[in-house]
């Protein structure tokens, strides 16, 4: 089989090794429908460039969930900027920073970007490092670990929250969040998924602010 013909978001084979996909899609051509999915994938950095740049033609509505996002059609006369804005309350992690587009984007990023002080960027990463080495004194004697539980998703969470501001009392409270075995943030039984993990968020943050 054509390795452009396997499925590049579930085959395990390309999950655990995508550098010959990678290699076929960029000698293919620089813009390739992928079959299983139907999106187009850009494989030369100067088209990538060109979709991160241009806010008209293109939007970051699909780019928390990628190809799995449920976009709804457009109106007859409407266009996919108008359905977009009008119907973002329906599209999965519509209303995350990550899916908005300027001038809405820019607003909103301006508010984060308060947070991206010299200062406290120095903080945050001091922070890091002691979270790093704490977190690996936990396991480095085990003899085996499951890295990403053990150490990526707390990392990832705590630094996070150490930025947005989270005193560092609570953050074994965050941490425990991840427990459990499908377990996620703000919801340990992994019962809940999407926006409703956000939801779960919203009071502990509330208290914050």
């Amino acid at each position: 089989m054509d390795l452009l013909e396997r499925d590049f978001f579930t085959d395990p084979e390309i999950l655990q090794d995508p550098i010959p996909y990678y290699r076929a899609l960029h000698e293919r051509g620089p813009v390739v429908r992928e079959p299983h999915k139907g999106v187009f994938m850009l494989s030369r950095a100067d088209e990538i460039l060109e979709v991160y740049t241009d806010h008209e033609r293109f939007s970051a509505i699909v780019g928390p969930l990628g190809p799995l996002t449920y976009v709804p059609e457009p109106a007859e006369g409407e266009s996919w900027r108008q359905v977009i804005e009008r119907r973002r309350n329906e599209i999965p992690m519509g209303d995350q920073i990550t899916s908005l587009d300027p001038p809405k984007h820019t607003r909103h990023r301006a508010l984060i970007g308060k947070l991206f002080t010299p200062r406290r960027i120095k903080e945050n990463e001091e922070f890091m490092w002691t979270l790093a080495d704490g977190l690996i004194d936990e396991f480095a004697d085990r003899g085996e670990v499951e890295f990403a539980a053990a150490y990526a998703r707390p990392f990832t969470l705590l630094v996070i929250a150490d930025l947005l501001g989270v005193p560092r009392e609570d953050h074994e409270t965050f941490r425990g969040w991840l427990g459990g075995e499908k377990g996620t943030v703000g919801d340990p039984e992994g019962r809940h998924f999407g926006d409703q993990v956000f939801a779960n968020l919203h009071p502990y943050f509330s208290r914050y602010i």
